[in-house]
């Protein structure tokens, strides 16, 4: 039953082919910050001096993907500039 003023829409190829590319950057973007947070502590380990307290090496392996995070729509903006 259609509700007054509501219009249906049934998606196109070209819609269908958009969210599933779309779900799939989502997915993968997701997968690599939970693989980041398991390996947080690893990664401290193996690329901040030993000498430095365990919270501030954590803190410092955050504070690297944070810069990496918020680069990637800068990234996506030069390149796509690029290609015009």
């Amino acid at each position: 039953m259609e509700q007054s003023g509501t219009r249906l829409y049934s998606l196109t190829r070209h819609d269908i082919k958009t969210l599933s590319l779309a779900s799939v950057g989502g997915a993968l973007e997701f997968y690599d910050f939970v693989i980041f947070a398991f390996f947080a502590l690893v990664i401290g380990e193996r690329f901040f001096p030993a000498d430095l307290p365990d919270w501030l090496r954590q803190l410092q392996t955050f504070a690297l993907f944070a810069a990496g995070y918020l680069a990637r729509p800068l990234g996506g903006d030069y390149f796509s500039a690029l290609r015009g």
